[in-house]
């Protein structure tokens, strides 16, 4: 019985050190391509390309992608915007 319980708190103890590891990705000088309105990010084996939009005469980048489910979206003010810099 104590065999067993010292398993079961070995166990314990195994697994809430792994699950606090972080891992972060090594990224190692990304791609990018800029055309007009497109930018286009190669990082690793997987790419993101943003869109530049303008809603209510602020710059944005916006882009999508394909889910499981459906599909994601992620919009991004864009710290140059040239809206914002007028008012400061």
């Amino acid at each position: 019985m104590k065999k067993l319980i010292l398993l079961f708190i070995s166990i314990f103890l195994f697994i809430s050190c792994t699950i606090n590891s972080v891992h972060k990705p090594k990224v190692e000088n990304p791609e990018v391509k800029i055309t007009d309105n497109v930018i286009s990010i190669k990082s690793g084996s997987r790419y993101y390309d943003y869109e530049k939009i303008k809603i209510d005469n602020h710059d944005f980048y916006f882009r999508t992608w394909s889910t499981k489910y459906g599909c994601g979206s992620d919009l991004v003010h864009n710290p140059n915007c040239k809206s914002c810099k007028n008012i400061d």
